[in-house]
């Protein structure tokens, strides 16, 4: 069992920047990284966003979300000396050594840590920049196979890829000026919904309305908020944290751009109708339910999704949430989820079924509705902020959730 592990430091001053209108430039949290040529971003997780080869899809490079440089020295450290077994041939390893000792880092603050590691039939090479506030960490991950046996293929890709990827990041916490400029005053306001389509495991099309928040600071989010009230959301908090579903808006000449914080940018024809907004389809104001109000009935949230024809496995995932509300102020809340289906050889012919359910035990308490958010009180004394949004009587979004109202409760079989 062996780790090997280098460091490299420097302190000479980062070259000067790119300018902040270029396609394949983009932020994600402290870090601004340019897309190399034959790259695409993939999309971005709430700790991590990926860029990928483009070509063969089997190698990407992960910028980890960046951490506070005191709390995390031993955690790094830790990650850095974490020993895995080496699959490299051991004649090889010398030349990635070199690769990795050969080349000057240029850094504003001074230190880099890099790590090679392979488990099972992957392999990563880790790139550490220690600031003076934040570690930034990035990590190229290939499931190659002469990635993962040659070391002096994975010196080519440092060399040729991972380095000149790290060397052009620029920091946030060093100076570095964020791609979303401060917003100007808009003109819209409020949450509108509008028809959309997304495609599920079985790839067919399935109907979904798609949200946008918008403040007249000239701030936007796309989709519905969660954990709290909408009426006080957070747009400056939304732009750190989720940067591909915020940002700013501005409305010129017939058209509406939305500048995402992560450095994407989209313009679409826009118009405006009475009360409601086109831009790519129709968006109509949602209800926010006012103070006090109090739901009857039963309300569901349903998932259901088949198998992908031609795999050889036939049968439907379901799963559901419930909740029921009374006018006196009470809810209960129940969840399935199950699995059913059928194993068949190349002739189609069953040769194996399964089935499998999972169902958790109902809680119940007290409900109010302020703000735009829902507060459950549940009988054991926790509490649960959510938002929640009105597009009729029959069909309420609580935390981004679609609930429909039904006249009894799915069978949980």
């Amino acid at each position: 069992m062996n780790c090997l592990t280098f460091l490299i430091a420097g302190c000479v001053t980062a070259a000067s920047n790119s300018a902040n209108g270029q396609a394949n430039r983009f932020q994600f949290d402290d870090m601004i990284y340019t897309v190399p040529d034959g790259w695409k971003k993939g999309k971005q997780r709430d700790d991590r966003v990926s860029v990928y080869n483009s070509k063969d899809g089997f190698r990407q490079i992960w910028l980890m979300k960046s951490v506070d440089r005191p709390k995390t020295e031993r955690r790094l450290e830790t990650w850095l000396n974490n020993s895995i077994e080496s699959t490299l041939d051991e004649k090889d390893l010398p030349k990635l050594k070199n690769a990795m000792a050969d080349r000057k880092i240029k850094t504003p603050s001074g230190q880099v840590k890099m790590t090679f590691q392979t488990a099972g039939r992957k392999v990563r090479l880790g790139y550490a920049h220690l600031g003076k506030q934040k570690v930034n960490l990035v990590v190229f991950e290939s499931r190659l196979p002469r990635d993962v046996d040659g070391a002096s293929s994975l010196a080519k890709i440092l060399k040729e890829v991972l380095l000149p990827f790290c060397l052009k990041l620029k920091y946030v916490s060093e100076g570095e000026r964020p791609l979303l400029g401060k917003p100007k005053r808009g003109e819209l306001e409020g949450l509108f919904f509008g028809n959309g389509y997304r495609y599920g495991a079985d790839l067919n099309a399935k109907f979904t309305l798609n949200f946008f928040l918008f403040s007249k600071t000239g701030r936007f989010f796309f989709g519905l908020p969660k954990g709290g009230g909408i009426p006080s959301f957070d747009f400056d908090g939304a732009v750190r944290k989720q940067p591909d579903r915020s940002g700013n808006y501005q409305i010129n000449d017939g058209q509406i751009t939305f500048q995402y914080a992560d450095g994407s940018t989209k313009t679409k024809p826009f118009e405006r109708s009475g009360k409601s907004l086109k831009f790519g389809t129709v968006f109509t104001p949602a209800t926010i339910p006012a103070d006090g109000t109090c739901y009857q009935g039963l309300y569901q949230d349903l998932h259901y999704s088949e198998f992908t024809p031609g795999s050889g496995v036939t049968g439907s995932v379901t799963s559901h949430r419930s909740i029921k509300f009374s006018r006196s102020g009470k809810f209960d809340t129940r969840r399935f989820s199950g699995v059913a289906g059928n194993l068949s050889d190349s002739a189609n012919n069953t040769i194996a079924n399964f089935s499998s359910s999972k169902k958790q035990p109902k809680a119940q308490g007290s409900y109010e509705i302020n703000d735009g958010e829902l507060l459950l009180k549940y009988s054991d004394g926790t509490k649960s902020k959510r938002s929640i949004v009105e597009i009729n009587k029959s069909l309420i979004f609580i935390d981004g959730r679609q609930y429909l109202k039904r006249s009894k409760q799915l069978p949980e079989k």
